[in-house]
């Protein structure tokens, strides 16, 4: 589990762009914030069983991630608050190949979004445009990235 900003290692940088040239992806603007989390757990998913306690527990953990991982970047780089509009990509590793719906892969990150919006990088999540989900398979690490970065018009 890690957030790191493409704008603070430009390693980094570098290397998120030769995999997007690779998989034929969205150019990363330069100021972009990447999260890596663990895969959402199961209450998260659209057409999980339903548990009302444990999805709420997961929910508030899964947008704790978010909201600390953003926070601890912030200290480091002020100028990522505020953002009136962004974009998002997300990118699932999971450990198979079985086939995932990508709407129910981007519904299940709805804590994120909020955990975002909690962190003040984000002014409301209502403004985010999604794009497409990628789907990986990677069977030693199971992950999601997700790549944010402000749109035309937004304050930084």
């Amino acid at each position: 589990m890690s957030i790191r900003s493409t704008e603070l290692n430009p390693r980094v940088r570098r290397m998120i762009a030769e995999q997007d040239a690779r998989r034929k992806a969205v150019p990363v603007p330069a100021m972009t914030v990447l999260i890596v989390l663990p895969l959402p757990g199961k209450y998260l998913w659209p057409n999980s069983p339903t548990c009302p306690q444990a999805k709420r527990r997961e929910v508030a953990e899964y947008r704790g991630r978010a909201r600390d991982h953003v926070l601890r970047l912030m200290g480091y780089a002020q100028r990522l608050q505020g953002w009136a509009a962004a974009t998002a990509q997300a990118t699932f590793y999971f450990r198979t190949k079985r086939m995932r719906d990508p709407d129910n892969c981007l519904a299940a990150l709805k804590p994120v979004w909020d955990g975002l919006q909690e962190a003040g990088l984000l002014v409301n999540d209502k403004d985010m445009t999604h794009l497409p989900v990628i789907r990986r398979v990677d069977r030693d690490n199971p992950r999601v990235e997700i790549r944010v970065w402000p749109t035309e018009g937004a304050a930084t």
